[in-house]
Order: C-alpha cells, then structure tokens, then sequence
C-alpha cells in the first residue's frame, strides 16, 4: 500500500481498541466496518502472537488500512484521542 501518512500501526491499532479510555470512542467506529470487533478484544487485553484472535484483528486492521476513508477516519479520531 503507498504511503498515505495516515497510517495507524497494528500495535496502535491493537492499543486504540484495548485502552479503557479510548474504547468507548474507538470500538463504535471500528464496530461499523467490523461488528465483531468487541468480542476480539477486551479493555487492557493482550493479543497473543500466531492466536486466531490476532488474525481476526490484523485482517480488519488491513482492511481498514487499504481504505483511504477508512484510514482516514481512524487517523482522525486516533490523532484527537493522542493530542
């Protein structure tokens, strides 16, 4: 994928949807493009490496990704949460 500068690393991603003070902002957004997503990952929970829980969340986290509207929208939100 070319480089957008809005991209939103698996890690901050990951970290977006499990911090307690974020969720209430993130996990909507996300839910709209993934509804599953609240069963994926918990507040504070840790993704373990190989686990179908970090596959199911790295598949929405490149789908978002390769969406510049998507991205975009992420980006935003996660910029507003971090400033």
């Amino acid at each position: 994928m070319p480089s957008t500068g809005s991209e939103i690393t698996f890690s901050d991603f990951t970290y977006l949807l499990s911090y307690k003070a974020y969720r209430p902002r993130v996990i909507p957004l996300v839910r709209e493009w993934a509804p599953t997503i609240e069963q994926l990952i918990g507040p504070g929970e840790q993704i373990n490496a190989g686990s179908e829980q970090e596959k199911a969340l790295l598949a929405i986290h490149r789908t978002i990704q390769g969406d510049a509207t998507m991205q975009g929208e992420l980006y935003q939100l996660a910029m507003s949460l971090w400033h």
